[in-house]
């Protein structure tokens, strides 16, 4: 296996040194993470694994709950992506029946793709769209997929919960529930952002949880039941502090719903079919978007070149009339030329048409024809 520590550090460095990383620190990083993938087991046995029995108190099952949503807040900065990316990987070494998707970005996805290798099971998603298709791909590949979206408030919050776009989340929150999909794990800034269904214990919640940090040590106290804390070590995967994590919700889910009917295997093969229509759908309309646009553009080059055209016959035409006016009038002076055209043209110009119309004068142009 080559060694990619030294570039992973680099990246690693660059982007918490703000942070107070050193390059030391940053070179640990990125061989803790190497070492972690490198004792990755293939297989895992819960009946074996010392860790098991504490994971199974984790409410949901590392909180991803089957089909309801849990919920994390905390300001910028205290904690929510390193708990997220912490209870991911937990469920990359004890649950490898699972695929999880999320929008935090790692150094893999980005320039150092190829370069530095990703965990297993672990899948970029940026959109609703890419985030159907890999459950329903998983699905029907005989796996479990488990979700985690990170600022999410940057993509759907309480103030926009009767849009359009955020009916549209929560409509996939119901629809995920038929597909069995672990979680999702949302994370927030503040409460007033997580949208008033997620705020209630219902149907789409699963947990609700404040990260607190107590003598240096993140924590997590889950609202439903605050008798038991749930602490939250530094994650071995090296998530990328200042990467963008966007997620666009880019599906009418109302629309897809009503393509969708049948047993769970059944609705992953209808939603791949619907996804794979309306990425011709949007292939087509961005096609005649673009040829529209052509035809603007050109009709607009073409009526710029006309009234170029125009404008170009009317200076000709002008610079004519005082070619004629000084060979009828030599002693005519240029304030009476502008007086005349009601134009400011410049000296050097009236001279080189007083000049073209003394030389008319001198040497006229002979007359084509004859009288026969």
């Amino acid at each position: 296996m080559p060694d990619w520590t030294e570039p992973l550090a680099r990246e690693i460095l660059e982007d918490r040194v703000d942070r107070g990383v050193s390059p030391e620190g940053a070179g640990r990083r990125a061989r803790r993470y190497r070492s972690w993938l490198s004792a990755l087991p293939e297989k895992h046995d819960r009946a074996t694994c010392e860790e098991e029995a504490l994971i199974r108190k984790w409410p949901g099952d590392l909180c991803f709950h089957t089909g309801q949503a849990s919920i994390f807040v905390a300001r910028q900065g205290a904690g929510k992506t390193n708990t997220l990316a912490y209870l991911i990987q937990k469920a990359i070494e004890h649950r490898p029946g699972w695929d999880v998707y999320t929008n935090i970005p790692f150094p893999w996805d980005g320039q150092l793709a190829g370069a530095v290798p990703a965990p297993p099971r672990l899948h970029p998603v940026k959109s609703l769209s890419q985030l159907l298709r890999g459950i329903a791909s998983t699905i029907l590949a005989g796996r479990i997929p488990a979700v985690a979206v990170d600022e999410m408030d940057q993509a759907s919050t309480s103030h926009e919960w009767a849009s359009d776009r955020s009916e549209s989340w929560t409509k996939f929150l119901y629809v995920e529930r038929h597909f069995r999909v672990r979680g999702p794990l949302l994370a927030y800034h503040v409460y007033e952002h997580v949208p008033l269904p997620l705020r209630r214990v219902g149907d789409l919640r699963g947990s609700y949880f404040r990260v607190v940090v107590l003598g240096g040590e993140h924590l997590l106290a889950r609202v439903e039941d605050t008798s038991a804390w749930w602490g939250v070590r530094e994650s071995v995967l090296p998530y990328l502090t200042l990467g963008l994590r966007g997620f666009d919700l880019d599906v009418d889910m109302a629309d897809l719903e009503r393509h969708l009917d049948g047993g769970r295997e059944e609705v992953a093969r209808q939603t791949l079919a619907y996804l794979d229509d309306l990425a011709e759908r949007r292939r087509v309309e961005a096609e005649m978007a673009f040829a529209e646009a052509r035809r603007a553009h050109e009709a607009s080059v073409a009526n710029r070149n006309a009234a170029v055209a125009r404008r170009d016959d009317a200076f000709e035409w002008r610079n004519e009339e005082i070619v004629r006016a000084f060979m009828d009038r030599p002693q005519t002076t240029n304030a009476e030329i502008r007086e005349r055209y009601q134009t400011n043209i410049g000296g050097p110009l009236l001279a080189r048409l007083r000049a073209d119309a003394a030389r008319r004068r001198t040497h006229p142009t002979p007359q084509v024809g004859g009288t026969g």
